[in-house]
């Protein structure tokens, strides 16, 4: 059993063999010579001390007026919710009252979310600074665990059930996507510390895939010391960008072509030719004529093989604090979008439908379609990349919206058309490209980060950033590969783990280029 010493004892330690001795750290002055180095603290750390206790101080009493606001906001909503429910029940209700009422309950829940994340962040800056001030205050001889007990470290500690809520994934599938991901034994950090690479695996993952705060997430999933997992989250990510960068950017699409181009080709060209339009016409609520509209494509000159699409991925607003110390370069326009009205970053994405990602690109978000395809390159790799294969005289092609201008490898849908013929195409490639649309809605569900934009901070880590969300489209389509895609769509099964990345593949790394940290972001 613990006996606690007291504060008046000279600190020798004359506890047994299996006891634990823990108390307050004092002045050097009082405490034994032999004691020094475990149970005093020097003049600095008392300054570090009370800083950290008076931060926690601070945090708790600027909490309690934020709840208090937030009870009178929650009570203000029900008030006017009752309000807006008394007057739907009238019989004919003014419509301009119930516009006004719905826009206060509106802004009524949008105060409440920001005032919900304030006192998150508030309280979390405070269990930070006693964290640091328990450090600094109390000392363990036969040291005892401050945090929860470590646990779920490793992949046979995670059940079943688990594994399939917190990964979406059996336990079978989820130690494949570890060994094909090629995590090693261990990792070491900056600080010296060593981390196993299963519990670097599984934290990475998890905060990915929920989202959860790293307090959270030691409280109640791993234990331990959550001041760690930032470091074993960005080992993790650094390994899987430096790995296999090339299997989601830079030459990711020389895996699938041209190898694969025209089945590409033909699976769009069978999905376009086996739907049709049902085009119907009334007349005073009655069928007058109904028609079938089908397209028939000559394959020998059918071109798209894929889709390209581009993805906005809202970030943190960067801290503008270079602008207030009067040099004039606005980090915050570089990364806003005024037609999204946000901060963050813009994905370019090339979906094939074999069932996979074939290529993603990422830069920032004030760029439209055409500019963040001018500054990838796209369309001339796909120039290089297919040189040679001739489809009716032309080279294959990736379909895309009608913003996207004409190029050699990279085709639009018809701007505004007037001939009957151009509409129905247009309408018959608007359903297939509908399919980028779910990839985009399915990296959002599978990667639940990516609904927190205020961990994205593009200013203090742009380069890790968007290193995560060039990781987040790889590991999109291992899971793909493990649990099935869209290409069911095009009647396709998707490629296997093995097909995708194989152990025994020689990987090509990044290229070595360093743009600074002013523009690498």
């Amino acid at each position: 059993m613990s006996r606690p010493s007291h504060p008046s004892d000279d600190d020798n330690d004359s506890a047994g063999s299996d006891d634990l001795e823990y108390g307050i750290r004092r002045a050097r002055r009082y405490t034994s010579f032999l004691r020094r180095d475990s149970s005093s603290l020097c003049p600095a750390q008392f300054i570090e001390l009370e800083y950290c206790l008076a931060a926690a101080q601070h945090s708790l009493v600027t909490t309690v007026p934020l709840i208090h606001l937030l009870v009178d906001y929650v009570s203000l909503f029900h008030h006017v919710a009752r309000l807006l429910a008394m007057w739907e029940r009238i019989s004919s209700p003014p419509r301009a009252v119930l516009q006004k009422l719905r826009e206060v309950v509106d802004v009524i829940k949008d105060n409440a979310a920001h005032l919900t994340h304030m006192i998150t962040w508030v309280r979390s800056h405070g269990e930070v600074a006693l964290l640091y001030a328990g450090d600094l205050l109390y000392f363990v001889r036969e040291r005892r665990q401050r945090f929860q007990q470590i646990k779920h470290r490793r992949l046979s500690e995670i059940s079943r059930s688990d594994c399939d809520v917190w990964f979406g994934l059996t336990p079978f599938q989820l130690r494949k996507l570890f060994k094909h991901l090629r995590i090693p034994h261990r990792f070491h950090d900056t600080d010296r510390h060593i981390f196993t690479g299963e519990e670097c695996f599984l934290i990475y993952l998890f905060h990915v895939r929920k989202g959860m705060a790293f307090t959270e997430m030691a409280r109640h999933v791993f234990g331990g010391d959550p001041r760690r997992f930032s470091a074993m989250f960005d080992l993790v990510n650094e390994h899987l960008y430096m790995k296999f960068y090339n299997k989601i950017a830079g030459t990711s699409l020389s895996q699938w072509l041209p190898r694969y181009v025209h089945r590409c080709r033909r699976l769009v060209h069978s999905a376009l030719s086996d739907g049709a339009i049902h085009e119907t016409q009334y007349v005073d609520g009655e069928l007058v004529n109904e028609q079938w509209i089908t397209l028939n494509y000559d394959f020998e000159t059918f071109r798209p093989f894929g889709f390209i699409d581009d993805y906005a991925m809202p970030a943190a607003k960067p801290a503008n604090v270079r602008r207030t110390r009067g040099i004039m370069l606005d980090l915050q326009r570089s990364v806003y979008s005024g037609y999204q009205r946000e901060h963050g970053l813009k994905a370019q994405l090339v979906y094939l439908p074999i069932g996979l990602i074939g290529c993603a690109f990422v830069t920032e978000i004030r760029q439209n379609d055409n500019g963040v395809q001018n500054i990838s390159g796209l369309n001339n790799y796909l120039f290089r990349l297919l040189r040679g294969v001739n489809v009716g005289g032309l080279l294959p092609c990736l379909s895309g919206d009608s913003i996207f201008a004409v190029l050699a490898c990279i085709v639009p849908s018809y701007r505004s058309p007037t001939d009957p013929v151009h509409q129905i195409i247009n309408m018959r490639m608007n359903t297939l490209r509908i399919v980028c649309e779910h990839v985009n809605a399915d990296h959002i569900t599978l990667f639940q980060l990516f609904r927190l934009p205020r961990y994205l901070r593009l200013y203090k880590k742009g380069p890790q950033v968007r290193r995560l969300c060039l990781n987040s489209f790889f590991l999109q389509n291992c899971y793909y590969c493990i649990r099935g895609t869209r290409c069911r769509y095009f009647g396709q099964i998707a490629p296997t783990l093995e097909d995708y990345i194989p152990v025994d593949e020689v990987l090509i790394p990044p290229p070595a280029v360093n743009l600074g940290a002013v523009y690498e972001l």
